[in-house]
């Protein structure tokens, strides 16, 4: 499973609560301390996910995770690097592979990195 089928995380939100007013609010800015109502300034913070956001996520996740994996049992998974099949997974005779230069890419790009956190 790669990273593009992963959902998108749930937005961060913000939150701001006010020292002098006691006073919590969403800003509308990402400023560190944005102006209260009172007139004094606010502390903002960048909220943690809730329980429900991450259960969802994971759910999601889950759910995108089992359909890649279906996908890549539909497809036949004989060619080496660099060739893909035209045909079914467990197919007769040979493959009818054709070049994918795009899975060298990918995979070059994954053995370099390996190469750069095992040096």
């Amino acid at each position: 499973m790669t990273t593009d089928t992963l959902p998108p995380l749930p937005q961060k939100r913000r939150a701001a609560f006010c020292t002098k007013c006691g006073t919590s609010f969403t800003p509308a800015t990402r400023d560190r301390h944005p102006p209260c109502a009172c007139g004094y300034l606010a502390i903002a913070q960048d909220c943690d996910y809730s329980d429900d956001e991450m259960r969802a996520y994971a759910r999601e996740a889950f759910i995108a995770g089992y359909a890649a994996a279906e996908a890549d049992a539909k497809v036949c998974q004989v060619p080496p690097p660099g060739w893909r099949c035209t045909r079914e997974a467990g197919h007769d005779g040979p493959c009818a592979a054709v070049e994918a230069p795009e899975e060298l890419e990918f995979v070059a790009r994954g053995m370099a990195r390996l190469r750069e956190r095992s040096a």
